[in-house]
């Protein structure tokens, strides 16, 4: 290759400028509506939630009276569509004559801490019992009001 003329050189400097040169005068046109848009944003992620249940991503309404904590949100996720039917179940505490058949049964719930085993003392005849825990009460009252939510907008 030959050594290039001046206005060559000229030509391929201009190319190369051309578009930074252009999308920084597209952002300086621009910039009132981006600053706009960009300080928009937090208020519209705050009204607009989403949670994920046992994979399925849903979209919260505004209007639910109850706003799921971000560990609701982060077991929620990770549990399956039958450990939600399990816990859904599990309103009351159980009670049984084994311990083998619950736990294996339930070893989702176990694990993602939403259920505990009831202590001997308070077991009276029966040799092993289960409840909810603190985080399994607030995950069914946040599914009950998603529940509710999905019916009413059924019902419109």
């Amino acid at each position: 290759m030959g050594k290039k003329s001046s206005f060559e050189l000229s030509v391929d400097l201009t190319k190369s400028l051309i578009w930074p040169l252009f999308a920084f005068v597209l952002l300086v046109s621009f910039w009132a509506p981006i600053n706009n848009i960009l300080k928009k944003i937090p208020s519209i992620i705050d009204r607009s939630e989403s949670i994920t249940i046992a994979g399925l991503s849903l979209k919260i309404e505004q209007g639910l009276n109850v706003r799921p904590t971000d560990t609701v949100k982060k077991v929620l996720s990770k549990i399956s569509a039958d450990g939600v039917k399990k816990l859904m179940n599990k309103k009351n505490s159980s009670y049984y004559d084994s311990k083998v058949w619950p736990k294996r049964e339930n070893e989702e719930l176990f694990r993602l801490k939403l259920i505990e085993e009831i202590p001997k003392k308070e077991l009276n005849q029966h040799e092993f019992g289960i409840r909810s825990t603190l985080l399994g009460k607030e995950c069914q009252k946040f599914l009950d009001v998603i529940m509710v939510g999905i019916v009413k907008q059924l019902a419109r």
